[in-house]
């Protein structure tokens, strides 16, 4: 074969398998958009992944919540509350996040201000739950006591804690209890 025939074969063959490495490293990538809900966290919008409203786990979820996305690949993070929102004391309110961390654990409330913790709000959380409905006025004053105390009005954040001790603890964004909706 003539010698200026086989570097085009040569040079033709390293073309293509240029192109297909490329193609394959494409394909592998994800692109990401930023997560509206939770800014500084994205969401992966590769076919069959995109972002939008996903299936929760758990029985009856309520329509009016914020349903998320099914990834458990990523950090968790609060869906709701959102920053700033205003939950009327002694209303039901849906606490939220992305999706189950495959540990039980306890959501409690932090005072915004102080950092401290005020009480706990559910004392286990399932290792597939993703919501968790809260009447906005009752706390127990520890996960191991059945003593409630009543939420005072102000500003909060809610911490999720996980009992296994590779997942870091998570909270929401700040929001505020007000007074309860007249009757």
């Amino acid at each position: 074969m003539n010698t200026n025939i086989k570097k085009w074969v040569v040079m033709a063959v390293l073309v293509v398998v240029v192109i297909v490495l490329v193609v394959v490293l494409v394909g592998m990538s994800k692109p990401t958009t930023q997560d509206a809900s939770n800014p500084g966290v994205a969401t992966s919008t590769a076919a069959g992944n995109t972002p939008g409203p996903g299936k929760a786990t758990g029985p009856a979820f309520p329509s009016n919540a914020l349903s998320p996305t099914a990834d458990k690949t990523g950090a968790i993070h609060f869906i709701t509350p959102p920053a700033g929102d205003r939950w009327p004391q002694a209303s039901a309110n849906t606490i939220s996040w992305n999706h189950g961390s495959g540990s039980t654990g306890q959501l409690y409330l932090i005072n915004a201000t102080t950092t401290k913790i005020v009480g706990v709000i559910l004392d286990q959380v399932t290792p597939d739950q993703t919501y968790y409905t809260w009447n906005t006025r009752d706390l127990y004053v520890s996960r191991t006591s059945a003593t409630k105390i009543t939420v005072p009005l102000g500003t909060y954040m809610i911490g999720f804690s996980f009992d296994q001790n590779h997942l870091p603890t998570v909270t929401s964004p700040t929001f505020t209890i007000v007074a309860p909706l007249p009757k």
